[in-house]
């Protein structure tokens, strides 16, 4: 079994590996985050790193986590939510699969408002077509699951499938209309 340091060694080196844009070798930790939750949180921790690129591939690995074992993922809202806030409170950008990851936690009334809000907040600061897509996503999907504020989500879809400059963005609004409607 690996300590800690070695652990923190490992997936910084898998998440700072690779050419920009790729997911160098950020996927090698999956197995790893799926056998041992040490692994998991270290790459948590690395959604708020000042690199970029590490936190965009900490998000990418997390959310891929979620998709195969969603209570993995689960078991860390705390983590996730905290390195959520410093996000938040530091510089407003979110690594780009953030939002997805946000959409497969649990939520109390309360937590879910935040999480909505600046959800949307980044939907509304940000020009990135791949950023945007996965904010409408994440805003579609916890409307459908808590039922909440679906008529402005509706309202901003119809907008944004109507008058955006991206026909990938007005095709997924057309698809989270259907599952809104």
């Amino acid at each position: 079994m690996q300590n800690l340091k070695e652990i923190q060694s490992v997936v910084a080196e898998k998440l700072s590996r690779g050419k920009t844009g790729s997911l160098g070798s950020a996927l090698d930790l999956l197995p790893l985050m799926e056998k041992d939750e040490r692994w998991t949180l270290q790459v948590i921790l690395q959604l708020s790193s000042p690199n970029a690129m590490v936190a965009l591939r900490a998000s990418n690995c997390l959310n891929r986590l979620g998709m195969s074992i969603p209570n993995l993922l689960k078991s860390h809202k705390k983590a996730i939510l905290r390195e959520f806030q410093t996000l938040v409170d530091n510089s407003g950008n979110l690594p780009i699969d953030m939002p997805t990851i946000l959409a497969k936690l649990d939520y109390t009334p309360s937590e879910l408002k935040i999480i909505f809000e600046n959800i949307l907040r980044f939907y509304d600061g940000n020009s990135h077509t791949f950023s945007k897509a996965n904010c409408l996503q994440a805003l579609t999907d916890l409307s459908v699951k808590y039922n909440y504020e679906k008529e402005q989500i509706v309202s901003i879809l119809r907008h944004e499938e109507q008058y955006a400059s991206k026909a990938s963005i007005k095709a997924r609004c057309r698809r989270l209309l259907i599952a809104l409607l």
